[in-house]
């Protein structure tokens, strides 16, 4: 599985970095590997329900990442639209330019913006001035919802996020509308109040969690059994399939 991101300048700074891509590593595509850029790994995938859509996001991700006239800061010199984090956003402003692979305008821009440009682009209004700080309430206003997140429970076209950095995964299964299908299969079962199911997502060959019934009115749902990451319900759309 592989993300775009836009990571730092060609300094492995933030700020004052020069427009357009210098080291072919600023805004880019890498695999996922659980321990992301910064100090620490992602903890949020927000998932919009629609399918086409989140193909729509990755695959305008991944031309902003190849894209070597797009580069990264956050902050550039008064006056020059193109300098700072909306420098993606003013050139996409041109009439010359319908798609962000067109674009001829040495800019910069940042996660966050990386982010809002694409989902702009496919009609979702996420606002200029998102950050990582207001993402996760901003696009949960915009129809987004939220998961627990590990690499394993990615699809094509989530939105990956941390507070201080986010991307848009733009290779994985593609998952499906606004259902999580799972395969699942008794790993136990004392009675229907008491169950244990294993389960995996489409595209996978391996067991990676399991839903617990304890009685008739709780589910407690593990939606990895490597990360540990524990939510009090199932996610919503959660379907188990018994094999």
């Amino acid at each position: 599985m592989k993300i775009a991101e836009a990571a730092s300048d060609e300094r492995g700074a933030l700020a004052w970095g020069q427009k357009g891509d210098q080291t072919g590593n600023e805004v880019r595509i890498r695999e996922m590997t659980g321990k992301e850029t910064g100090s620490g790994t992602f903890s949020l995938i927000l998932r919009y329900p629609d399918k086409k859509k989140r193909a729509a996001f990755a695959k305008d991700a991944k031309e902003i990442a190849l894209n070597d006239y797009f580069g990264y800061a956050q902050y550039g010199p008064d006056g020059d639209p193109y300098a700072g984090r909306y420098g993606i956003w003013n050139a996409m402003q041109q009439p010359d330019f319908k798609s962000f692979a067109e674009v001829r305008i040495f800019c910069n821009t940042d996660c966050s913006q990386m982010t809002c440009c694409a989902l702009n682009h496919n009609g979702i209004a996420a606002p200029a001035t998102m950050r990582t700080a207001t993402e996760v309430a901003q696009l949960s206003a915009l129809g987004f919802r939220q998961y627990p997140y590990t690499v394993g429970s990615c699809v094509l076209g989530d939105v990956v996020w941390r507070q201080g950095h986010t991307a848009i995964v733009i290779e994985a299964p593609e998952g499906e509308g606004e259902e999580l299908m799972y395969s699942a299969k008794i790993i136990s079962s004392k009675d229907t109040r008491h169950w244990l199911r294993a389960f995996r997502r489409p595209g996978t060959s391996s067991w990676n969690g399991y839903a617990r019934k304890t009685n008739s009115k709780s589910v407690m749902f593990f939606a990895d059994l490597l990360a540990k990451d524990i939510t009090s319900s199932p996610p919503e759309g959660l379907r188990l399939n018994v094999e």
